[in-house]
């Protein structure tokens, strides 16, 4: 991409999809007036440009199968943005998940992946995610090779990462913590409909999923810590009838399940 595309003033709108850049102009942070900016599948991109966030008025951020490891300096303060498809907290860099703190424009699917780096609980509650109430989809992605770094506070991590009740699908793939946050229940998302636990291998224990009132697809795979599905599943001890609302149930590749 050359440098001049810089003196595109008025340009509102660039799709990139799918093309071989490997690194993107530092120009390109001279578009004041860009709206969109598109990435999508251009796998050769590692990072973006230092300067990014001086793309003021940036709206709709598209990094859909891209591959960068982290995401550039000070993009919180692209506080237009609506679109953001993806958020990547760096190795050594768990702090930069504050970034997102002022980011409540944020609508409909959002991934935030590499959090296996945010080791510390106050920096993940400084996402502010419980404000993001625009979101619909949410996925929390942890890396599959992660080692334990986080001196035991996985669930206190994941545990102020907690959405927004207005969210309507999850889900949390390669968590490492030994139990579910107490927030995944039918008090914290009552408006959710869709809940996929993927490779949570050390989890022993369910939580109270039948407390969620309007679940209609649940999904639990590779979950190989759970042995036993128990009453607290069901929340047998609440009046109101578990999995009301539920229409597709999946244990897929459960080993460890004995009964």
């Amino acid at each position: 991409l050359a440098y001049e595309i810089g003196n595109l003033k008025l340009l509102r709108y660039l799709d990139l999809t799918s093309t071989e850049i490997k690194s993107l102009p530092d120009s390109i942070c001279k578009l004041y007036n860009l709206q969109t900016l598109i990435l999508e599948k251009c796998f050769e991109l590692t990072e973006l440009p230092s300067d990014f966030y001086k793309l003021a008025g940036l709206c709709h951020l598209n990094l859909e199968c891209i591959y960068i490891k982290k995401m550039p300096k000070q993009i919180g303060r692209l506080n237009h943005l609506q679109t953001l498809s993806h958020f990547v907290v760096g190795e050594n860099s768990g702090f930069d998940i504050k970034e997102l703190d002022n980011l409540n424009h944020l609508q409909g699917k959002f991934t935030i992946s590499g959090l296996e780096n945010v080791t510390n609980p106050a920096d993940a509650a400084g996402a502010n995610l419980k404000d993001k109430k625009h979101l619909k989809e949410l996925i929390m992605n942890y890396s599959d090779d992660f080692i334990f770094n986080n001196n035991g506070r996985e669930l206190d991590v994941l545990e102020a990462l907690r959405p927004n009740s207005n969210l309507k699908r999850l889900t949390i793939e390669y968590y490492n913590g030994n139990c579910f946050p107490n927030w995944l229940s039918g008090f914290h998302l009552p408006n959710l409909v869709s809940l996929k636990l993927q490779s949570c291998g050390l989890c022993s224990h369910l939580p109270p999923l039948g407390q969620l009132p309007g679940l209609k697809e649940l999904s639990i795979s590779r979950c190989d810590g759970i042995k036993i599905i128990g009453e607290e599943f069901y929340d047998n001890n609440s009046t109101v009838l578990p999995f009301k609302s539920l229409e597709v149930l999946i244990f897929d590749r459960m080993y460890g399940l004995e009964e």
